[in-house]
């Protein structure tokens, strides 16, 4: 793969991956990934996106649960 900002080669190699969401933040310390060894730049292939879309969506859904029962929590009754 080139490097779509400086046009180097990239090399195979894993890289972390961070994402913030309302109420929480998430840390993949190693996702396979394409680095540029001149600019840094990171690449994902698609089959990776396509992962860590699907897990993001599945924390968004429990994270949802979470605040809910946190809401009915005895004692927390508004």
């Amino acid at each position: 793969m080139v490097c779509l900002k400086c046009y180097c080669d990239t090399e195979r190699k894993f890289s972390p991956f961070t994402i913030k969401r309302e109420g929480y933040e998430i840390t993949f310390k190693e996702v396979p990934s394409w680095i540029c060894p001149a600019c840094n730049e990171i690449y994902f292939d698609e089959s990776e996106v396509e992962i860590l879309h699907k897990t993001v969506q599945s924390l968004d859904e429990q994270s949802v649960k979470l605040k809910e029962a946190i809401v009915y929590w005895p004692g927390n009754e508004r």
